[in-house]
C-alpha cells in the first residue's frame, strides 16, 4: 500500500480482496478510510448505491462507474468531491424528481 498514488490504485486492491458479503459499498468506504491514512484524496465522485440514486435525480450520467468534478452543474463544481458525494448520498433525498 505504501506505492499506492490514488484511489484508483486502493480501490483496486481493495475490490481484488475477495471478502464474503463485502460489496461496493464497502470497498468504496474501506478505500477512502485508506486513502485518507495515506493522505490521498480521490479527485472524482465514485458513484455507489445511494450516490447513484442522487447523480439520477440530478440528471447525470449514474450509469458511469465515476464522474468528473466538471460533469456536475456549475453550481456544483467548488465542492470537493467527498463533500460532492455527500451531497448526492443524503441531501438530494430531499429532491422529487419530475
Amino acid at each position: 500500500m505504501e506505492k499506492v498514488n490514488n484511489i484508483e490504485e486502493i480501490l483496486s486492491i481493495v475490490s481484488e480482496c475477495k471478502v464474503n458479503a463485502f460489496g461496493e459499498l464497502a470497498i468504496y468506504d474501506t478505500s477512502i478510510r485508506i486513502g485518507s491514512y495515506y493522505v490521498i484524496k480521490p479527485t472524482n465522485v465514485y458513484l455507489h448505491t445511494n450516490v447513484k440514486v442522487g447523480a439520477k435525480k440530478l440528471r447525470l450520467d449514474f450509469r458511469k462507474k465515476k464522474l468528473k468534478i466538471d460533469d456536475f452543474h456549475i453550481e456544483l463544481q467548488s465542492m470537493p468531491s467527498l463533500e460532492l458525494e455527500d451531497f448526492l448520498c443524503i441531501d438530494t433525498n430531499k429532491f422529487k424528481v419530475s
